[in-house]
C-alpha cells in the first residue's frame, strides 16, 4: 500500500492497494527473533511504510532493539510525533525525491521540501534517492547540489528508471542507452 501512485513505481504501489496487517503479537514475534538472531540492520520498505496502521507501535518496539533501523520513505506522511520518535529512535530514513510533481502528483514536491527541511533542522540523517528520467536529466547537477548543500542529504543515490511496474505504462520517461 502506498499513499502515492508514482508513474515509475516498479512495485506498482497505490492507494487502492489493500494494506497487509501484521499483527503486534506478530510484531513482537518479528522482532524477538530478529534479536536472537543478532540482526544489525533493519529497513522497512514498502509501498509506503508510514501508510501501516501500526507502523507507530512497530517503531516505538524497533528502537528498543539494538538494530540499525532504516526506512525507505516517500516522506510525506510523516508528521511531528513521527519526526519525534525517528529522532530519539536514531531511525535513518531513505527518502525519494523527484523533482517534478509529473512522477507524483500536485503539490508532493513542495510538501516534500518542507518535511525535508524540517528533518535536516532536527539533525535527523536521511539519503535521498533521485530516479533519473527524461523530464530531471537535464537537472542532475542542480540536483547534487540542493539534495547535498541545502537539504543536509548524507548520500544521494542517482537510479536510471528501468520500465518496471508502473513504469510499463509510461515508457515515454525512460531514457534511452544514449543518454
Amino acid at each position: 500500500h502506498c499513499n502515492l501512485a508514482c508513474k515509475h513505481c516498479f512495485e506498482g504501489s497505490s492507494p487502492s492497494f489493500e494494506v497487509k496487517r501484521i499483527s503486534s503479537s506478530d510484531t513482537d514475534r518479528i522482532l524477538s527473533q530478529f534479536e536472537a538472531a543478532n540482526i544489525q540492520t533493519l529497513k522497512i520498505t514498502g509501498g509506503e511504510p508510514f501508510s501501516h496502521p501500526d507502523i507507530d507501535n512497530f517503531l516505538f518496539k524497533a528502537i528498543q532493539c539494538h538494530f540499525e533501523t532504516i526506512i525507505l520513505t516517500n516522506a510525506l506522511l510523516l508528521n511531528k510525533q513521527r519526526i519525534d520518535m525517528i529522532k530519539k529512535g536514531h531511525i535513518q530514513l531513505g527518502i525519494s525525491l523527484d523533482t517534478h510533481d509529473f512522477i507524483r502528483g500536485k503539490g508532493a514536491f513542495d510538501k516534500l521540501i518542507r518535511i525535508l527541511k524540517i528533518l535536516s533542522l532536527e539533525d535527523i540523517k536521511f539519503s535521498i534517492t533521485c530516479t533519473i528520467n527524461k523530464k530531471n536529466l537535464c537537472q542532475i547537477d542542480e540536483i547534487i547540489d540542493y539534495s547535498l548543500n541545502e537539504l543536509g542529504a548524507q548520500t544521494l543515490f542517482l537510479n536510471r528508471l528501468r520500465p518496471m511496474g508502473r513504469m510499463n505504462q509510461n515508457t515515454n520517461i525512460v531514457l534511452s542507452e544514449q543518454e
